[in-house]
């Protein structure tokens, strides 16, 4: 114990780090050290070297992954150290590492070089460092000369994208201006270079593939500068100004919450599009103006209800053509003037333009002494009107030439088809619902000829009923159908809304029978490709569904005494095949779970699966009515639908086939 270290001598050595892979991985190195190891590695190759410990600062605790580790050298590195065993010289302690002007490249077969044949680089590719030259950073330096290359790729123009990593000039902003990404010559405020290190106040760190840290304490032009090898990077000025270059993507997350506080103005400028999705609600104040100026189309859809406030003047400018529809009615109040000027809309136009009404009643209501003025020009006849609109050559070979709806000849056509039985509509683009079934504020007095004549004109479904009801000897009695009752009041005001015809709907998932008309709407079609993979995934052995019938025109309907959802395209009848029970019960609930709310289901027999499935109101029905299967009764009250009487252990819950 007489010779532990410290009693048994202090030797120092130098020496050259030949191998940094550690097999402990606790960042020791081999050095061999001059006048202890001969340079002939035949004598003493590399691998018989002893590994040295790394002496860390104080700042450094080097334990449980903590500090600066591993320690940076490589392989040519001149170091300083100590043997811990005097004697021995087994034990070296390497206390820091000794910079120089190397002149010469390594010689792998002679030791006191980097075996590799790296280092020194000539030159080091990332900053221009080469022989003959201090082995301190150019960037600390700052000889005239001898510029790290790092400067040159950061100041390099961008050239039509040519040079992506360089630097951005010239973009336009909302405001008019133009800006661009400072360059390391521009000047700070004290009227020096962004970029002027003086040695030796810039302390720099560059590891070994070319990033950089720089803390330039220089007076006038003091920087923190942080550089990435792809070129992303970012950087602080004197003047405090901060410029950031990301060469790739960004990618930000705020588990909690942000606050930005800009108190000046900011400049965004987005070369590509702008996606913003906002999960919650958005709000925006604008103290002073707001301009917005959209050079392509704008599109607002809008989901519920829309409340526009204008303090002061609107002016709308459309130099195009405007087509305004509402589903429903439009109520105009105006407390001042109302003028419409109508402008010639070309040279041989009239002195004045022309407009058109067009309507089943018009009423034009006055009070005090308000004045009608009568227009330029009546329009005596409509009909020729829409004639001169749809010529004879554009009508479809067998259809009359009177038409001036499309239910108008949705109507003719279902005649022509009176003779054959066949029920298959041709597809009429323009189809649409013009009325709806609560016109009249739930009063359905369709024998009141005021209302029925409406109705007529705008709702082809009910006028076809009321006469087709008529026409078998039965008496209308103004209500047959049970339009006033509360549950079909909901069900068709609700849910008749607007133009319904769509394209056909078409899946690979699923498939449609034989003469179905597959203009259904495209949310409904988009439900079935879901539930059709959850059928196929639980049942793969099973035939695809199959969907018996989607849209129903008018007389379709009728004929098959469909329900009116059919009328809508939110509706279709799904034949699964032979089912035991308890497929027919997955199959259930997989339609409840993937948003189907209305469900009919029919014939009490286990080995055929034919369902109704709809996206209207919530309501659940059996074949003929009355209460649920019992083999189903279960699912629809666990999935909160109403099923009268419900007890579980009267209800039939079993999965047995």
């Amino acid at each position: 114990m007489q010779n532990f270290m410290g009693m048994d001598g202090f030797i120092w050595f130098t020496g050259v780090v030949e191998d940094r892979n550690d097999p402990s991985k606790l960042g020791r190195v081999r050095v061999r050290c001059v006048g202890h190891h001969t340079d002939d590695k035949t004598k003493i190759p590399t691998e018989d070297l002893p590994w040295a410990h790394i002496m860390h600062p104080v700042t450094d605790p080097s334990m449980n992954g903590m500090g600066n580790t591993p320690s940076f050298m490589v392989e040519g590195t001149w170091v300083v150290g100590f043997f811990m065993d005097a004697k021995d010289k087994q034990q070296p302690m390497i206390m820091g590492t000794l910079p120089g002007v190397p002149f010469s490249k390594s010689d792998p077969l002679k030791g006191f070089n980097d075996p590799n044949g790296k280092y020194p680089q000539n030159p080091n590719p990332t900053s221009g460092h080469d022989l003959g030259e201090s082995d301190t950073n150019r960037l600390a330096r700052n000889d005239i000369g001898q510029e790290h290359k790092v400067i040159d790729v950061k100041d390099t123009d961008y050239d039509d994208g040519a040079s992506p990593k360089g630097r951005t000039r010239d973009v336009p902003t909302a405001g008019g201006i133009e800006w661009g990404e400072l360059s390391s010559n521009d000047l700070t405020i004290a009227v020096t270079p962004r970029n002027n290190p003086t040695y030796p106040k810039n302390h720099v760190f560059e590891s070994e593939s070319g990033h950089i840290k720089e803390f330039d304490d220089t007076d006038a032009s003091e920087r923190i500068h942080e550089y990435h090898k792809s070129g992303t990077f970012y950087e602080v000025d004197a003047d405090g100004d901060k410029s950031i270059r990301i060469v790739g993507d960004k990618y930000e997350v705020v588990v909690g919450t942000e606050y930005v506080n800009v108190k000046g103005t900011v400049n965004l400028t987005v070369e590509g599009d702008v996606n913003t999705y906002v999960q919650g609600n958005m709000n925006t104040i604008v103290d002073g103006d707001k301009i917005e100026v959209i050079r392509g189309n704008l599109k607002q859809e809008v989901h519920g209800t829309v409340d526009e406030v204008f303090g002061s003047t609107q002016r709308t400018d459309v130099t195009g053509k405007v087509t305004q529809v509402y589903g429903e009615s439009i109520a105009t109040e105006v407390t001042g003037r109302y003028d419409i000027d109508i402008k010639p809309h070309d040279e041989l136009a009239d002195e004045n333009g022309e407009f058109d009404l067009e309507a089943s009643t018009v009423h034009f209501n006055k009070s005090q002494s308000a004045t009608v003025q009568a227009p330029t020009k009546i329009i005596s006849d409509p009909q020729s009107e829409v004639q001169d609109s749809y010529p004879t050559s554009s009508v479809p070979q067998g259809f009359a030439t009177n038409y001036t709806t499309a239910n108008d000849l949705r109507k003719q056509q279902d005649e022509q088809l009176e003779d054959n039985d066949v029920f298959t509509d041709t597809p009429i683009e323009s189809e649409r619902y013009i009325g709806s079934w609560n016109d009249y504020d739930g009063n359905f007095e369709l024998d009141n000829p005021n209302n029925l004549e409406y109705i007529t004109r705008n709702n082809s479904d009910v006028a076809f009923l009321r006469q087709r009801t008529i026409d078998n000897g039965k008496t209308w009695n103004g209500d047959p159908f049970g339009f006033k009752s509360a549950s079909k009041l909901g069900l068709y005001s609700s849910h008749l809304d607007g133009a319904f015809v769509e394209a056909e709907y078409v899946s690979s998932l699923w498939n449609w029978a034989g003469d179905v008309d597959k203009r259904i709407r495209s949310e409904l079609g988009q439900l079935i490709d879901t539930l059709a993979t959850s059928w196929s995934t639980l049942y793969p052995d099973l035939n695809k569904l199959t969907v018996t019938s989607g849209y129903r025109g008018l007389r379709r309907n009728a004929a098959v005494r469909g329900s009116f959802p059919h009328r809508t395209g939110k509706a279709i009848d799904i034949v699964v095949g032979k089912l035991t029970v308890k497929q027919s019960q997955d199959f259930l609930q997989l339609a409840i779970d993937t948003g189907f709310t209305g469900i009919g289901t029919y014939y009490d027999n286990p080995k055929r699966g034919r369902f109704h499935l709809d996206i209207l109101l919530k309501r659940e029905w059996r074949d003929g009515g009355g209460e649920q299967y019992t083999r189903f009764r279960k699912v629809f009250h666990t999935a909160g639908y109403n099923v009268p009487d419900y007890n579980e252990s009267t209800s039939y819950t079993s999965y047995s086939t």
